[in-house]
C-alpha cells in the first residue's frame, strides 16, 4: 500500500485521532510515521484502526491505537503529550 497522508488531532501514549481523505475500516492495520521530540528520525510505529467516522466535511476522522510499542517509544510520546498540553 502506498503512504497516505493525514492530520493529527489528538495523540496520547495509547493512540492517536486523526483526520484524512482517505477511509479506514475498523480493525486495519496501519504502519504509522510519527516524528517524535529528541529523535533524529520519525518513530516507526504500528496501529489498529479502532473507528472511522466519516465527516460532514468529507473528510474521515480515524482513532487509532498503538501495538508494539517499545518502552524508549513510549516514554517519547509521553514527553510528546505533555510538551503540547503545556502549548494549549
Amino acid at each position: 500500500e502506498p503512504w497516505r497522508a493525514g492530520t493529527a488531532i489528538s495523540l496520547g501514549v495509547g493512540g492517536l485521532r486523526f483526520r484524512s481523505s482517505d477511509t479506514f475500516p475498523a480493525g486495519t492495520l496501519l504502519d504509522l510515521q510519527l516524528r517524535l521530540p529528541g529523535s533524529a528520525e520519525p518513530a516507526g510505529l504500528n496501529g489498529r484502526v479502532a473507528w472511522s467516522q466519516l465527516q460532514a466535511s468529507g473528510v474521515t476522522e480515524v482513532g487509532v491505537e498503538f501495538f508494539d510499542v517499545t518502552e524508549p517509544q513510549r516514554a517519547l510520546i509521553h514527553q510528546l503529550v505533555v510538551f503540547l498540553n503545556k502549548r494549549v
